[in-house]
């Protein structure tokens, strides 16, 4: 009865956040078009953010990263042992808000209405994503690295909302 109840309530917060959508974009007059178009300068701004290591260039930086997903199997142990054993809990997430710290400060300079940013379905879908990537002491960011398979996906396949192709591309973005 409780799980039947907190499922309602997320239900109607889900239908009074689309209300809330619905209105904000018809004030400012966004149609599928437009948010189709926002979504896809958000990506573009999206795919210009970078790793960057202490002491490397760019290229260096690029070459660790490329060596370590060609070579994931040597890796997989020590970055285990590193993400799940000696970062505790606050520092996987303030690597993951700095992440999501920076996709906002792009949403923001790209919405003119900071009430529109908030509101943008892509937020919210990123905010779900923030949250599962960080539950469970980071178990489905290890999962995710290690391409098991993609938990996070089962967010949105659920959801009574589904993604624009664009709107996943943002997510696998962000989860990049």
């Amino acid at each position: 009865s409780s799980i039947l109840q907190a499922t309602r309530k997320q239900q109607s917060a889900d239908q009074t956040t689309t209300t809330i959508t619905t209105n904000i974009t018809k004030e400012l007059q966004l149609n599928d078009h437009d948010l189709h178009r926002l979504y896809h300068l958000i990506l573009n701004e999206m795919n210009k953010l970078r790793i960057h290591y202490p002491n490397k260039s760019d290229k260096e930086t690029c070459q660790i990263c490329t060596q370590i997903i060609e070579n994931w199997s040597a890796y997989k142990s020590d970055i285990g042992q590193f993400w799940l054993v000696e970062l505790d809990a606050n520092k996987r997430q303030a690597i993951i808000q700095i992440v999501w710290n920076n996709i906002q400060q792009i949403m923001q300079k790209l919405c003119s209405v900071n009430e529109l940013v908030q509101q943008l379905p892509l937020n919210r879908h990123l905010m779900k994503l923030e949250r599962r990537l960080l539950a469970n002491h980071g178990q489905c960011m290890w999962d995710t690295c290690q391409n098991r398979y993609n938990s996070w996906e089962s967010l949105f396949v659920k959801s009574t909302n589904r993604l624009s192709n664009i709107e996943l591309d943002c997510c696998y973005r962000f989860v990049d």
